[in-house]
């Protein structure tokens, strides 16, 4: 178990790919996401994570909120709505992002992953 840990820790924060970088950074907050979705079912309040997360951190379809809701345009990027969403969504950025780091250099990388998102 601890070389799983380590060799994710490598190439995570030490093998300079941003792609795993972003990877990890879209699993981390789908896994605390769900739960805080878990607990707080338990809790008594379903729905009340989703519900937060859908009012302020996804970019909102109304026009008269993308002033006051400015962040969302970066922080809906980063979450996902159920598995099947940011399975499929982290193997095309796996395969992709393997393509354009043959392409860029890694600081190149986050531009064009965050303006890809705005776009």
């Amino acid at each position: 178990m601890t070389n799983v840990l380590e060799d994710i820790k490598q190439k995570v924060f030490k093998s300079g790919n941003p792609v795993f970088l972003y990877i990890a950074i879209n699993v981390a907050l789908f896994i605390i996401s769900a739960l805080l979705g878990v607990i707080f079912t338990f809790a008594g309040q379903k729905g009340l994570i989703s519900g937060l997360v859908s009012e302020y951190l996804a970019f909102p379809s109304a026009p008269n909120l993308w002033l006051s809701h400015f962040y969302t345009i970066i922080t809906y990027q980063f979450f996902h709505a159920d598995v099947f969403h940011i399975l499929f969504n982290m193997i095309w950025l796996f395969w992709m992002g393997q393509l354009f780091m043959d392409f860029v250099k890694p600081r190149q990388f986050h531009f064009v992953y965050l303006t890809g998102g705005i776009i």
